[in-house]
């Protein structure tokens, strides 16, 4: 037995090793000024059509024409193998699911185009590989330069939605029209508003409005005593193909002013909506799946946790167990606040995008950090799928936006910007990676706690009013963005 066993291994060995031997490495080098130079004068989009222009008469060659460069650099190949492959990084990871083409030019005073078979691994890593005839020109040639190659087309993207917008009218600003923010308090009354009256806050509002909203209760909460609601609101003429949205706040529980704004903003929805375009398009043409306050007992005695001490947005099925993540709970979905959320998501999953909505911190901001203030958190598949890039163009132009209209309205600084995005944050077991990880569009948008400048430490009035304005206007910019990217 022993015996046959050696001769198997030594058979293999001598089988697998001269195949090894017979390929190189592809190895990835910077791109060098010449590469800048080429991607430069055909463009990110140009690329592509001058490659088609290039590789039609090839047998079995499919255009990338639409494509663009999503990553770009030089190529060597080391060793003296026939055929050559690699496992190269890229400047931005891309998501397994990416549609790319690879392509290479192999320059020696004239440009020979050839194609790189590549495809994009669970790591986000690049394993390509190059023929004989491509390796031939590698070493024949001064420099080769790579150009990965993406599908734009937003329908190739997984989360991708077919949503009708109807008559988008989005463009205008919009500013909370409330008479007053007095309900919850500010300062240390907002920090003894216990879950039981917001409810009942959100209870009595929608009251009125039984053809339009739908309340539901979802279960009991950790405490053991207070039922956790959703507050859907739908357009009467719906016919499920609007833009669907969830919005899940209150899941740090001393986080209460994002809860409090997302009141007053459908405070504007259901009693100003003729007053203002943007509430009148949302009114007629957008469904609304809100659960307002996801943490009663962290809510009730101002603290991030649940009643088991468990940090909600830490307990969902993604990664869960990651080191350096503490409180997290038992196991993914411990929770009966993470479970009801779960199956609000499960059963909305044609939901266009879920916004997990928070302010930044149990109180208002200090004078140095106003990034703070409208902070929008994504992961880094925001930056290679191109559906979803387009929430962090959405991104771009809110902060703008907000900036100038919260320095006019508020009193801040001219000279500091009021907002930031990153796109690089941990795995963590959070409602926005898991929500992705499903296939459902998802980001954390941090509000803000208060104004540095406000006279209460927590929750004033003015900033319960600027989170109405930045989640309205938030909404607004982002299905703007979707609506002018349809085809």
């Amino acid at each position: 037995m022993k015996h046959t066993l050696l001769v198997f291994v030594t058979l293999m060995f001598l089988l697998i090793v001269p195949a090894l031997a017979d390929e190189a490495a592809l190895v990835a080098l910077p791109a060098n000024d010449f590469a800048d130079a080429v991607l430069s004068t055909y463009g990110a989009q140009g690329l592509a059509a001058e490659v088609a222009d290039a590789l039609q008469s090839q047998e079995d060659f499919s255009s990338p024409e639409g494509f663009y460069v999503a990553d770009h650099f030089c190529l060597a190949v080391e060793g003296d193998g026939a055929e050559a492959r690699g496992i190269l990084p890229l400047a931005a990871p891309l998501s397994e699911s990416a549609v790319t083409f690879g392509v290479a030019c192999a320059f020696d005073g004239e440009m020979h185009w050839f194609c790189v078979p590549a495809s994009v691994g669970g790591d986000g890593l690049l394993d390509a590989s190059v023929d004989a005839e491509g390796v031939r020109l590698m070493r024949a040639s001064e420099t080769t330069l790579f150009f990965l190659l993406c599908d734009t087309s937003l329908q190739s993207s997984a989360l991708y939605r077919d949503v009708d917008f109807g008559d988008c009218a989005l463009d205008g600003y919009y500013h909370s029209l409330g008479d007053d923010y007095m309900l919850f308090g500010r300062g240390n009354r907002a920090r003894r508003t216990t879950a039981k009256q917001y409810f009942e806050a959100w209870d009595a509002l929608v009251a009125p409005y039984p053809e339009y909203v739908t309340a539901e209760d979802l279960g009991v909460s950790s405490d053991g005593a207070t039922v956790c609601r959703m507050y859907t609101f739908r357009p009467e003429q719906a016919t499920g193909r609007e833009p669907k949205i969830i919005i899940v706040s209150g899941q740090h529980g001393y986080e209460k002013v994002a809860p409090f704004g997302l009141y007053y903003f459908a405070r504007d929805l259901l009693e100003h909506w003729q007053e203002d375009a943007t509430l009148g398009y949302f009114r007629q043409s957008v469904t609304l799946v809100l659960l307002p306050c996801m943490n009663p007992y962290g809510f009730d005695n101002f603290v991030r946790v649940n009643a088991n001490g468990v940090d909600l947005n830490r307990n969902y099925d993604l990664n869960f167990g990651v080191e350096g993540v503490t409180s997290s709970g038992t196991e993914a979905f411990s929770e009966p606040e993470t479970s009801m959320v779960r199956d609000v998501v499960e059963a909305n999953m044609d939901a266009m995008f879920l916004i997990d909505f928070h302010n930044y911190g149990q109180a208002k901001l200090s004078s140095n950090d106003p990034l703070n203030t409208n902070w929008h958190s994504y992961n880094e598949l925001v930056l290679s799928d191109p559906y979803y890039h387009l929430m962090y163009d959405a991104s771009l132009a809110h902060i703008d936006e907000i900036s100038a209209e919260l320095k006019a309205e508020y009193g801040q600084p001219a000279s500091v910007r009021l907002g930031r995005i990153s796109t690089l944050n941990s795995p963590h077991p959070m409602l926005r990676n898991w929500a992705l990880s499903r296939g459902l569009m998802a980001m954390t948008f941090e509000a803000l706690g208060g104004f540095s400048d406000d006279r209460y430490d927590n929750a004033s009035f003015r900033a319960q009013k600027a989170n109405a304005e930045l989640i309205g206007n938030w909404l607004r910019n982002v299905l703007r963005t979707f609506a002018e990217a349809q085809p």
